[in-house]
């Protein structure tokens, strides 16, 4: 049986660890690490292994539950991200989920899904936010990005939303109120008057899951120098589906909900975090 306890990230084990990591998501995701990471699941599962070993590298704290009951036997105290991880589609007891959430307040909950759960669509509670198990790492370097994004300098002056209709740009909208950003709506009728900006959301409203040439046809529509940022958001994407969208231009892909400050994060090329977990196409 394996014996799950809180663990403190040695000097050691984290210098061992930052030559595989430092092509997947560079020296700064670890020098800045999650504070209190609570990981739910066995971290020994073959699936999960190297995505638990490279969170611990980018955690200051990670306490390790085998199941929810057992993280509600054993509180954690203050947690600043839960990783929930579902290795199948065995049913989930959403009771003590809920009430493993509430205990831990505003603590960001991520439901981890293995490659054989992938496709559930039930959240263990009202919080979570599901995620496949190769998006993890980009996910929590989103989250450290998004803590500090509004006190730093933006890296983006000019933001286009690319989306069906106006009921689709609320979301976008409470992310742009108050960053020294300028924002336009445009459909894909109305593209090619905006081609000159830094940052592109491309809402799954217009752009539908795709094969790797039609994305570099819908990015080179409206960003014909290859200069800005694309971010794909979209409903449960698949593992081919990114793959597809990061070979044909596409930057990061974000699942909804979405964190909204990851909408304004630096984004780079995530193929590299698939490689590492060895699952790449």
């Amino acid at each position: 049986m394996v014996h799950c306890s809180e663990v403190r990230s040695a000097d050691s084990r984290e210098a061992s660890l930052r030559p595989a990591l430092s092509g997947v998501i560079g020296h700064e995701l670890i020098a800045s690490p999650i504070d209190r990471l609570l990981w739910i699941g066995v971290p020994q599962a073959k699936s999960l292994r190297d995505v638990y070993d490279q969170a611990v590298a980018c955690s200051d704290s990670v306490a390790t539950r085998w199941d929810l009951r057992d993280a509600m036997a054993r509180p954690r105290g203050a947690v600043d991200v839960v990783v929930h991880c579902r290795e199948d589609r065995h049913p989930i007891d959403h009771e003590t989920a809920e009430r493993l959430s509430d205990q831990l307040g505003d603590a960001i909950w991520l439901d981890v899904l293995g490659p054989l759960a992938l496709g559930v669509r039930d959240r263990s509670c009202s919080s979570a936010r599901s995620l496949p198990f190769h998006s993890l790492i980009d996910e929590i370097q989103l989250i450290r990005g998004a803590s500090g994004s509004r006190d730093s300098e933006l890296p983006f002056r000019s933001v286009v939303l690319l989306a069906a209709s106006d009921l689709d740009t609320e979301l976008y909208r409470q992310v742009i109120v108050d960053a020294p950003v300028s924002f336009s709506w445009a459909t894909p009728s109305q593209r090619s008057r905006f081609s000159n900006a830094d940052l592109y959301w491309w809402d799954d409203s217009v752009a539908p899951a795709a094969e790797r040439d039609e994305w570099k046809s819908r990015i080179q529509s409206i960003d014909p120098g290859g200069t800005a940022v694309h971010l794909w958001i979209c409903h449960g994407a698949n593992f081919s589906q990114e793959q597809a969208a990061l070979a044909g231009g596409v930057n990061r892909v974000l699942r909804k909900p979405v964190l909204l400050n990851s909408l304004l994060a630096p984004s780079t090329k995530t193929q590299a975090s698939f490689r590492a977990t060895g699952y790449a196409a």
